[in-house]
């Protein structure tokens, strides 16, 4: 998750929930945020605030045991308005958003059934037409769908296609978007392949394509943008990767405290 010039990212380690931030270099990853169970999905949006209890630990929503999450917040809108992605028992993907304190956490759309624990992404920006999401995940097929949402339209199919025989059974995803302006948007989505490495799609206007950017990967492992996964480095530990505009590159071989 970035905001301005800070990135920070979440993370487990051994259950604690730590989160580590960069603003002209890293630094956290120490302190023990909240606990979380082993191996459960995380999802973070920021504001700049200090962390505290949210509306949302009282809402009572019910997932499937092996649910991923993923999060984006709507900062286009004047106010502050925040939506979840996840999947629920019956395997489809469900919408949850809050738009404003009266009327707090709700269920929004369903989208169908999805491969039982899939990978979720998600991003948002201020597009050609306003407001728009971008959601991505896997189908019962393994294929991964986009699915579209742009201003006061309703949620359509995108036109991103990547068949189940390019993914893996339950595929790491993560996307991001830059260049959000009225006249246009670039978009990467990094999944990893059945050949043990991630791959990138990337959308500039004028269609989806192969990527450059290919890194192999321990089996298992989880993406994140700016491109975090697990590489090998001291085993467990988590490597960035950096695009600079013209090519990819190594950037924190191992983050703090690995």
């Amino acid at each position: 998750m970035t905001s301005g010039p800070v990135e920070q990212i979440a993370f487990h380690v051994q259950g604690g929930i730590r989160k580590s931030s960069y603003e002209d270099g890293w630094s956290g990853g120490v302190n023990v945020l909240s606990k979380g169970k082993r191996n459960s999905p995380i999802a973070a949006a920021f504001k700049g605030l200090e962390n505290y209890d949210g509306a949302l630990n009282n809402s009572n929503f019910t997932l499937a045991p092996y649910s991923q999450i993923a999060a984006t917040a709507l900062l286009a809108n004047k106010d502050l308005t925040v939506r979840i992605y996840a999947q629920i028992a019956d395997n489809t993907t469900q919408e949850f958003g809050w738009d404003n304190a009266s009327s707090g956490w709700q269920k929004f759309v369903n989208f169908g059934p999805a491969l039982p624990s899939t990978s979720i992404a998600v991003t948002s920006y201020g597009g050609p037409s306003g407001l728009s999401i971008r959601l991505y995940f896997q189908k019962p097929d393994r294929s991964v769908t986009e699915l579209c949402h742009d201003a006061q339209s309703t949620w359509y199919t995108g036109s991103l296609s990547i068949p189940g025989s390019s993914t893996t059974p339950r595929a790491s995803l993560a996307c991001t978007r830059f260049n959000d302006t009225k006249s246009g948007i670039s978009l990467r989505l990094y999944y990893s392949s059945p050949h043990n490495s991630i791959l990138e799609k990337g959308y500039d206007g004028d269609g989806w394509y192969d990527g450059r950017f290919e890194e192999p990967t321990i089996p298992g492992g989880k993406i994140q943008i700016r491109i975090y996964f697990q590489k090998g480095e001291h085993v467990t530990a988590i490597s960035e990767w950096v695009w600079d505009g013209a090519e990819w590159s190594s950037g924190v071989a191992a983050l703090p405290p690995a």
